[in-house]
């Protein structure tokens, strides 16, 4: 199989920069940090700070997929992520548990009744200030309102021993089966030139990876920014629930829903997950 890389579906928070500004909030550097920036903002009137649309399993697995590889090692996260050797006993487990829940008491009810979408436009009509989403959504945010925003990756969290530049997402592109024609591989030659990449990113406003694609000249400073997130980050951390067996990714996804309300605790969720890892080892 010969896979050629085309679009780049990153994640980062993106904020609304004029409310940051306005308040003199830095854009943070830390876990810390953010947790100071977001009490900032409450302090300012915006009691629901940070938004996401949490009855999607998906955008929760995204949080904790990243927030895992900031908190623990990634030697252990490659091994807890194959069927074969997966236990996820390290500690970080709850303490990533623990993280997140402490960001869901920034959402607000709100977040628990709504899909990501929602959470979405709700940030692009300056309802709220920090979303955590995909850097292909940045079109659909420019279309929904007129917010001035920029970006910033999920920051480090101190302590923790996992990855603290990583990157959250995935390449999207094509796929050319051996046995294709070479006017197929001519013509994916053809889609993944930088001239095309100019032109696709001109029209269409989204990221690529073809090198030479994104420049001044095709992008806006707004995809720049976000595209130098891509050039700065360490490493790529895969969306947990591509990462793992859907088993323990839907453990996990309902297991963050559910701390979100209060209905479970992280010790519980991962009694759950390693019941369930302990199943696929012996299958």
């Amino acid at each position: 199989m010969e896979y050629h890389l085309l679009l780049m579906v990153k994640h980062s928070f993106i904020t609304n920069k004029q409310i940051f500004e306005e308040h003199n909030i830095a854009v943070p550097e830390s876990y810390d940090e953010l947790i100071n920036a977001l009490d900032q903002l409450r302090e300012a009137g915006y009691e629901t700070p940070l938004v996401e649309g949490l009855t999607n399993g998906w955008a929760i697995s995204h949080y904790l997929g990243t927030i895992f590889d900031r908190v623990i090692d990634n030697d252990v996260l490659l091994k807890d992520y194959s069927i074969e050797t997966g236990e996820y006993t390290d500690p970080g487990y709850i303490r990533s548990l623990e993280l997140f829940k402490e960001l869901t008491k920034y959402m607000g009810d709100v977040s628990t009744a709504i899909d990501h979408e929602a959470a979405r436009n709700m940030f692009a009509a300056g309802e709220v200030p920090v979303l955590y989403m995909q850097f292909a959504e940045v079109g659909y945010v420019e279309d929904a309102g007129d917010v001035e925003f920029g970006f910033f990756n999920f920051p480090a969290v101190e302590g923790g021993e996992g990855r603290p530049k990583s990157l959250t997402g995935a390449p999207e592109g094509w796929m050319l089966s051996k046995n294709a024609p070479p006017e197929a591989a001519e013509f994916l030659k053809f889609l993944t030139s930088e001239e095309t990449a100019k032109a696709f990113t001109k029209a269409d406003g989204q990221m690529n990876a073809v090198k030479g694609g994104v420049t001044e000249e095709t992008s806006n400073p707004t995809s720049l920014e976000a595209y130098q997130l891509i050039l700065d980050a360490s490493d790529s951390t895969p969306w947990f629930d591509n990462a793992v067996d859907i088993s323990i990714a839907d453990i996990f996804m309902r297991g963050g829903q559910e701390l979100a309300t209060g209905q479970t605790t992280p010790e519980e969720i991962m009694a759950k997950v390693q019941e369930a890892a302990a199943k696929l080892r012996n299958q």
